[in-house]
């Protein structure tokens, strides 16, 4: 497990295969601020990881949003032990090419 604290913000990555990370976010700070924030923690774990991918619940919209504007695709949905959930994932060509 990798993590990287931004002020109130938290960023976990759970490396499942070699380069291959699950992201967990936790951010207190909302807007541009989180996306600050959670751009340099990507940025950071970029550099060693080819995919970075991600379950959101459906309901929480706010979060499918703020992944979307990371640059996250979605995959579609699963359905997990706890919700309906939304599958993202990043590769890191995907990552250069939206923010070099």
């Amino acid at each position: 497990m990798t993590a990287a604290l931004r002020d109130d913000d938290v960023f976990l990555f759970e490396e499942k295969a070699p380069k291959v990370f699950v992201g967990h976010y936790f951010c207190k700070s909302r807007g541009s601020k989180a996306l600050t924030n959670a751009k340099e923690a990507l940025s950071e774990m970029m550099e060693g990881a080819s995919v970075i991918m991600g379950f959101t619940p459906v309901e929480n919209k706010p979060a499918c949003l703020f992944a979307r504007k990371l640059g996250f695709k979605s995959n579609g949905l699963i359905d997990t032990a706890f919700c309906k959930a939304e599958f993202f994932s990043m590769t890191k060509q995907e990552w250069n090419e939206k923010h070099g």
